[in-house]
């Protein structure tokens, strides 16, 4: 057993793993700021002296600036995270993704095509899989393809994955980073600790990203949808290449977007490094139909179309969701609010976009911001508001009724003023989609 102390601080799905793991190697963990006791961890309702010293392992949640963690450090406690504490003792290969938008398809897309390869493998981290819990069967044959969020990277100090992956980046959690500047550095830390014989995976199409090449430490490749890379993955004649190899043709792939042709190179730039066949890659990418919450397409008995983008909750995902979606559409938009300018949303035509229905917290935000740009790219758009996403729906389904529109949930917003989650709000708009 363990003869450290670990406080254990927030009580969001890491922490629960955290726990799960140290239950069973230590008799001296404690919970702070839980509502209650855990699987017989004790609850701190506060910290004192006597806990100097201890381990304190903070959940992704609470950021650098709470209170919370500025108060680990006055009572000389060590604050470290899930990926740094756990994620530096892993025996296997990680595979680490993050990016504003696309994480989640990339890391599954990159686990299928290492599962399907035979090899070992688990996509862990943001995506709801427990990074502590891994230890347990972790060995040297492991692959780990975790998908790491700013929130975990900020607090990584000697954490280095053996491939890292920086897909995009746009505005987001500004109400969580003081910043842009902030929260851009906090995706770069990842590159932070890799040496010569590690491999990073960068946008060529994204001069921030690209940029990164001059700085780091290790080997590196692009991938681009839009520019003929001579080294790199590319897209030429509407097939897959790495350099001047072919990978694949794209003309059966299912996952629908621009966006997700780039998490398809990323994760082909990952493949080709690990020696994944080509077979294997074209097999996965052309099976690989994308997960829920993320353009999933729902058609009702009455033949109205939906699709449900509630992981959309920033303003670029929501933008390239709706226009990844040809069809005539309204658009539900609202949520809670995560700081960002929504005068964004609409600076350039949305495609197809006849209706948006404005809801909940933002309803008034994103209602007065749209109605700046009603005599110019929303000229030929109806603007509604509706308290809560059932009036929301209630109304577009109307609206789609007459005018036979698809109606598409891409929130670009958090889920927070009704739900514990985006993946609770979609699951309510699938429900309430039954009902008709």
């Amino acid at each position: 057993m363990l003869e450290q102390n670990f406080i254990v601080v927030g009580d969001g799905v890491s922490s629960h793993g955290v726990i799960d793991y140290l239950k069973n190697k230590s008799n001296n963990i404690f919970l702070l700021n839980g509502k209650e006791d855990i699987d017989g961890v004790k609850a701190l309702k506060k910290l004192d002296k006597t806990l100097a010293g201890s381990m304190a392992i903070v959940s992704p949640g609470i950021s650098l600036h709470n209170k919370v963690y500025k108060n680990l450090k006055k009572f000389n406690l060590k604050p470290t995270s899930e990926l740094e504490y756990f994620g530096t003792q892993l025996k296997g290969v990680q595979v680490a993704v993050t990016g504003t938008n696309g994480k989640t398809t990339s890391t599954s897309l990159i686990e299928a095509i290492l599962k399907e390869s035979g090899k070992q493998t688990k996509a862990i981290g943001n995506i709801g899989n427990s990074i502590a819990l891994c230890l347990n069967e972790d060995n040297e044959e492991s692959y780990y393809v975790v998908e790491a969020s700013s929130f975990m990277l900020e607090k990584i100090e000697n954490y280095a994955p053996h491939i890292a992956v920086f897909l995009n980046f746009s505005s987001d959690h500004l109400n969580y980073h003081k910043n842009m500047t902030e929260y851009f550095n906090a995706k770069c830390k990842v590159f932070k600790n890799m040496k010569e014989n590690d491999f990073a995976v960068l946008n060529y199409d994204d001069e921030r990203i690209r940029n990164l090449a001059n700085s780091l430490k290790c080997p590196y490749v692009f991938f681009s949808n839009k520019t003929k890379l001579d080294f790199g993955v590319c897209i030429i004649d509407n097939a897959c290449y790495f350099n001047d190899e072919k990978i694949c043709a794209l003309d059966k792939v299912k996952l629908i977007g621009e966006h997700n042709l780039s998490n398809i190179l990323a994760s082909v730039a990952v493949a080709k490094f690990l020696e994944i066949d080509n077979e294997i890659i074209e097999k996965i990418i052309n099976s690989f139909e994308g997960l829920p919450h993320r353009l999933e397409k729902v058609v009702s008995k009455n033949g109205l179309v939906f699709y449900n983008s509630s992981k959309a909750t920033n303003i670029a995902s929501s933008i390239v969701d709706i226009n990844a979606i040809e069809d005539e559409k309204i658009v539900l938009l609202g949520g809670s609010d995560k700081g960002e300018n929504f005068k964004l949303l609409f600076k350039k035509p949305l495609k197809n976009v006849k209706a948006i229905v404005c809801y909940g917290k933002t309803k008034n935000k994103i209602f007065s911001a749209a109605a700046k740009f009603k005599n110019s790219t929303l000229k030929e758009t109806m603007l509604l508001k509706a308290e809560n996403l059932n009036e929301a729906i209630n109304n577009a389904v109307q609206i789609a009724k007459t005018n036979k529109l698809a109606i598409v949930l891409a929130p670009a917003c958090a889920s927070f003023d009704e739900f514990k989650s985006y993946e609770e709000r979609g699951e309510f708009f699938k429900e309430q989609i039954r009902k008709f």
